[in-house]
């Protein structure tokens, strides 16, 4: 890995060596793009990263499963759903989260 990895990573140091060998490289795959992304980006990234390596290994498992079922929706149901995210994002306080 090299340092543009490291950084980009970075968020992961702590749990890197527990993921399987096909995460780790669907991560470092994000990890190339890091550079191209401008600071905003890079820090969305960095706190998704640090987000997803504070759960729990059955949080990740529903977390994928709930993408995987997501991405099978018709595009006018996946934008409901994206809706519905927001409002409640919006009804909780949390700041909304970029198109």
């Amino acid at each position: 890995m090299n340092a543009q990895q490291k950084e980009a990573l970075a968020p992961l140091s702590g749990t890197w060596g527990s993921l399987s060998e096909q995460q780790q490289t669907n991560f470092l795959a994000y990890a190339q793009r890091y550079p191209k992304l401008n600071a905003q980006q890079q820090q969305r990234l960095h706190s998704r990263l640090e987000a997803w390596s504070k759960l729990t290994p059955e949080q990740r498992k529903r977390a994928r499963e709930k993408y995987k079922a997501y991405k099978k929706l018709p595009a006018e149901k996946r934008e409901a759903v994206k809706k519905m995210v927001r409002d409640r994002q919006a009804a909780s306080g949390v700041p909304p989260t970029p198109p």
